[in-house]
Order: structure tokens, then C-alpha cells, then sequence
């Protein structure tokens, strides 16, 4: 089974690189920045390994939060539902004072 998904996968990649066309680029994405991420939702990219203690500091502002693991970037993910943005950015600039 595990040789089949193994080739299967290789078959992906090369199918894809074969493709016509430009590659599209990752949108850039900018550190300690608050982003929206649905409705109700908003999302700050924290360097990678960092993102438990940002966590704990607007835990400490009462501010609850989730850290999701980084997929192929730099950044783990710190996700907060309800939140002002403009107040959650406040909060993140403080925290690297």
C-alpha cells in the first residue's frame, strides 16, 4: 500500500511540473501582522517555535487563542475568533517589547 501512495504522489508531482503556464506564487506573508481569516476570525504568523509564547501573552489579556503547526513556512499559525483586530494588533506589538 505504501509503495502505491509513494507512487502516486511521484505521479502528482511530475504531472504538475509538467504543467503549462507560470507557477503561482505563495502570497508574501508578513510576521507579527494580524490578518483576517474568515468571518469572526483573524490570524497572526509568528516565527516558527514562537507561537505558544504569543499564546500565553494574550492569554495574560484574556484573549484566547490557538496555535496551528506550520505548514511548509516559517511561521506557525496563532488563530483568534471574536477578536478586534485593531486590539489584537495592540496586543502583539506590545508582546515584542
Amino acid at each position: 500500500m505504501q509503495a502505491r501512495l509513494r507512487a502516486a504522489g511521484c505521479a502528482r508531482q511530475s504531472l504538475a511540473a509538467t504543467r503549462p503556464g507560470p507557477a503561482v506564487a505563495a502570497p508574501e506573508v508578513e510576521g507579527l501582522k494580524v490578518y483576517p481569516a474568515g468571518v469572526g476570525r483573524l490570524v497572526v504568523h509568528v516565527p516558527d517555535g514562537r507561537g505558544e509564547e504569543l499564546r500565553l501573552h494574550l492569554a495574560s489579556h484574556g484573549v484566547l487563542a490557538k496555535v496551528s503547526p506550520p505548514a511548509q513556512t516559517p511561521f506557525e499559525r496563532v488563530e483568534v475568533e471574536g477578536a478586534d483586530a485593531e486590539s489584537l494588533q495592540a496586543l502583539v506589538d506590545q508582546w515584542e517589547r
